[in-house]
C-alpha cells in the first residue's frame, strides 16, 4: 500500500514556464486542482498577504517572484488570450521552490494550453495506488 512508503496523496499538477527554464528569471506557474493548498505539496508555506490558496479566478505567489517582477495583490497574470487571473496572495519567503513558483488553478492554466485535464476530478486513491503500482 501506498501509505506503507510514506505516499499520503497523489496530486496531478501542471507546470507552464514562460521566459525560459531559469526559476530566478521565467514566470513559473505550477497548476493545482481547485482548493489544493500549495502548502500540502511544500509543508511550512504561509501567506505574507491576502490568501494561501487561490480562487478559481487568483493566484498566490511565491515571495521571490513577487518581489522580482514587482507584482502585488490585485496584479493582473495573463495566461492566454482568453485566461487572465489576479494576485490573490503572496507567500512568505521560504528558502524553497516555492518561492520562485506561482500557483494557480489546474483547470485555468489547463485553458490557457488549450488541454483538457480530467485527472483532477477522476483520480481516486484507489486509481491512483493503480497508476503509481504503489500495490506489494
Amino acid at each position: 500500500e501506498g501509505k506503507a512508503l510514506g505516499v499520503e496523496r497523489v496530486v496531478p499538477a501542471l507546470f507552464l514556464f514562460r521566459g525560459g527554464v531559469d526559476p530566478g528569471l521565467a514566470f513559473v506557474f505550477q497548476g493545482l486542482p481547485q482548493a489544493t493548498p500549495p502548502s500540502l505539496l511544500y509543508p511550512g508555506l504561509k501567506a505574507q498577504k491576502g490568501k494561501s490558496l487561490p480562487g478559481p479566478k487568483g493566484a498566490v505567489l511565491g515571495a521571490r517572484m513577487a518581489e522580482r517582477h514587482g507584482l502585488d495583490l490585485g496584479s493582473p497574470l495573463r495566461l492566454s488570450p482568453e485566461v487572465e487571473l489576479r494576485v490573490e496572495g503572496i507567500l512568505e519567503a521560504h528558502g524553497g521552490l516555492a518561492d520562485n513558483l506561482i500557483f494557480v488553478p489546474l483547470e485555468a492554466l489547463a485553458q490557457a494550453l488549450g488541454m483538457e485535464f480530467p485527472a483532477a476530478e477522476a483520480l481516486t486513491d484507489r486509481n491512483a495506488q493503480t497508476l503509481l503500482r504503489l500495490d506489494p
